[in-house]
């Protein structure tokens, strides 16, 4: 091989261009070529170096780093995978503490698995659950203008499905929480049978959530119906075949019908059953409705069949049978359980004896205890002696109690609609407990 042809490769390790250069010599072609394959097997930086013709010039550098392992790539896409993951917990912490401090707030307390978080808006009925904006402007056109604590959290557990026991003051809102989502799920009107029952203690709690009813479903054509006077609906042939998608009814009225033979009614269709005031309903002995509602629980034999439980006060006796028949159960209580209402200013009157009673009574009118006012008592045997001792008071006072019938209720379309008498001083009296 010529001097004049030759190619000489050299790699150089660590050393410097000017060495290269004195020992290949300066009449010489001098090319210095190196491979990747070289560079892969080599932990540390390489120089690859290219000689020039002519002395004294100056041989450029290339520092080329080394590709790393795929240990190390696997090892850093960990960290990168951990540190993600780190963050999402972080997020989810951040927004559980800010769920807390709106239970906190709002004093809701929660028993279940996976409870939802509480509605702030009823706009997040319709990004979150997909309510429609007719069930949302109902809400908004009946007066309510932000979720109550039960609402903001009874109605995205029933839009969930699943089975509850909720227990609020009277007055919060228990009615609109359970109506809302049934609306929901009852969608648009079938022909298949009633899908739904709510079960009221009294006819006048079971009218109320009528008329509550057709606020909220108004534009939807969903078709809600009372049960009137139980022997009445049962002789006629009509009321054999269902004609609503939701019942609303008391007790008595329905196991009347349910032991008609054949059975007046059918319930087999029934997806959600709701009874307010689930306390008093589940009360045994004569004032309770325990064994009625247990021919209600049999009479809904869906296999798809949910139950939600309301009620004003809480008791053992509820709680331990929800735990033990409902599946998914969720347990929802608002303030402090079997709690006095806050909005309810209340005076404790110590009277010494029953004859006592009517004394501060007619004390507490004197003074000036300004109609209309609702008085409630023990029973209705009670409410018959007060409403005679009252007349001969000369005070203009009503009894309402379950010995008078439809026609001798004063403003029985709606309870509070004739509380005035002829002078604007009405008193009326209730023969049952207050709900408060």
């Amino acid at each position: 091989m010529s001097s004049n042809s030759s190619l000489l490769c050299l790699l150089c390790l660590r050393c410097s261009a000017q060495e290269n250069q004195s020992n290949l010599g300066t009449n010489n072609l001098k090319y210095v070529r190196s491979t990747a394959k070289a560079s892969r097997q080599l932990r540390w930086p390489f120089i690859v170096t290219i000689l020039c013709l002519g002395d004294g010039l100056q041989v450029p550098t290339t520092t080329v780093k080394n590709e790393p392992t795929s240990e190390e790539s696997i090892q850093s896409s960990s960290i990168h995978r951990g540190k993600k993951k780190l963050s999402k917990m972080r997020l989810a912490a951040l927004k559980q503490e800010e769920v807390n401090h709106l239970r906190n707030q709002e004093r809701i307390s929660v028993t279940g698995p996976n409870i939802p978080d509480p509605l702030r808006t009823f706009e997040d009925l319709k990004s979150v659950y997909g309510l429609s904006t007719v069930l949302v402007n109902n809400l908004l056109h009946s007066g309510y203008t932000l979720p109550t604590p039960i609402q903001s959290q009874a109605i995205p557990l029933m839009l969930q499905g699943r089975q509850l026991l909720a227990c609020a003051p009277t007055g919060s809102g228990k009615t609109a929480a359970f109506l809302v989502p049934l609306f929901h799920h009852l969608g648009r009107p079938k022909h298949s049978g009633i899908r739904a029952v709510i079960v009221s203690p009294t006819r006048e709690l079971a009218r109320q959530t009528l008329r509550e009813c057709q606020r909220l479903s108004e534009g939807t054509a969903l078709r809600c119906h009372l049960v009137k006077k139980a022997p009445t609906v049962a002789r006629s042939s009509q009321y054999a075949v269902p004609k609503c998608d939701l019942l609303i009814t008391t007790p008595n009225r329905l196991v009347y019908l349910l032991k008609q033979d054949p059975p007046a009614i059918s319930l087999t269709s029934v997806e959600w059953l709701v009874v307010d005031e689930s306390d008093k309903l589940f009360e045994s002995g004569a004032k309770g409705f325990r064994d009625q509602l247990a021919t209600i629980y049999n009479a809904c034999d869906s296999t798809t069949l949910k139950r939600a439980m309301f009620s004003a006060t809480s008791t053992p006796d509820v709680a331990r049978w929800a735990r033990k028949n409902l599946t998914d159960l969720a347990l929802v209580t608002v303030g402090h359980r079997n709690s006095a209402a806050e909005q309810v200013e209340q005076e404790l009157l110590f009277v010494g004896s029953e004859a006592g009673k009517l004394v501060a009574f007619r004390n507490l009118v004197h003074q000036g205890l300004k109609p209309p006012v609702l008085v409630f008592v023990q029973s209705k045997d009670r409410a018959k002696e007060l409403f005679t001792e009252l007349i001969y008071e000369g005070i203009n006072v009503d009894v309402i109690h379950a010995d008078r019938t439809q026609q001798q209720f004063p403003g029985r379309k709606d309870l509070g609609s004739d509380l005035h008498g002829a002078d604007g001083s009405w008193y009326r009296l209730q023969g049952r407990k207050p709900r408060c």
